[in-house]
């Protein structure tokens, strides 16, 4: 029993060990860094930080942030980006756990647009986590 034990427990510091990552963490003034800081802010409830984020001709303000309400983290993984002009996308992959016990997870992709704001950047549109900020589409 005590060997179960003690094999049980070394395939869970593997599995965690393995699971590890570390995050890179973008320049600020990079369009990765500008979406990082953005879910960032989302993730610590600091909408209104998020907000600034968001350029002014987004649909979208902090009062459409505050209606996410809580979120869970999920892990979220930089797949590429693209810079053309004053204009740039950086494509994520979102991964949500799906509460089971083995650790099954759920994977959205996701790509969001930003425009150059000075020495920074700016999400423009409707970027995720929100998919509604009371467009009315014609």
């Amino acid at each position: 029993m005590l060997v179960l034990a003690v094999a049980v427990l070394g395939v869970a510091i593997v599995i965690v060990v393995i699971n590890k990552t570390t995050e890179t963490k973008f320049d600020t003034n990079s369009p990765q860094g500008a979406v990082q800081n953005y879910l960032e802010a989302i993730y610590a409830g600091n909408t209104l930080k998020a907000a600034g984020y968001l350029d002014k001709s987004s649909f979208c303000t902090v009062q459409d942030l505050d209606q996410l309400g809580v979120q869970t983290k999920p892990r979220v993984l930089f797949e590429n980006s693209s810079i053309l002009g004053n204009t740039a996308q950086v494509k994520i992959n979102v991964e949500f756990d799906a509460g089971s016990p083995i650790g099954n997870v759920t994977n959205e992709s996701h790509t969001l647009r930003l425009v150059r704001s000075g020495p920074s950047w700016k999400l423009t549109g409707i970027p995720w986590p929100l998919f509604d900020c009371g467009v009315i589409i014609k």
